[in-house]
């Protein structure tokens, strides 16, 4: 509880079968984002970016006061389990941000994700990210 609250948290989950695409398919990665954007809607986080790839999530997010980090993400990943069947890896990796350099990095390294996996050019537009500004 040394953490003041409003901190912003780089997170990454991977799918347990590393290099197959569990998550970038039309109906599963947009009701992961939708689910992600339910749980900002009712204020269990703020999520500012989150983007799928196909064996792993990126998100930067903040967590309500009252809730728990480990606890409101791992309900997300058990809600893509339950209703999907998306086998993740049981834990997550985070990261506390402390500056705003930090937070443009991370975000920039999340949005410029599927370029650099080879999925999509610049130019493109990548169909699985949720961003609330």
């Amino acid at each position: 509880h040394w953490v003041q609250s409003g901190e912003v948290y780089f997170l990454t989950a991977c799918c347990s079968a590393r290099s197959q695409n569990q998550l970038c398919e039309p109906t599963l990665g947009r009701a992961l984002l939708d689910a992600a954007q339910y749980y900002h809607s009712r204020g269990d986080w703020h999520l500012r970016l989150m983007l799928l790839m196909p064996d792993h999530v990126h998100a930067l997010l903040t967590p309500s006061p009252d809730k728990q980090l480990g606890r409101i993400f791992g309900d997300w990943k058990r809600f893509g389990s339950a209703r999907y069947g998306v086998s993740w890896q049981k834990n997550f990796f985070e990261h506390r941000l402390r500056t705003t350099e930090s937070y443009e990095a991370k975000a920039n390294y999340i949005r410029l994700n599927p370029v650099r996996a080879g999925l999509m050019r610049m130019e493109d537009a990548w169909p699985y990210v949720l961003e609330n500004r």
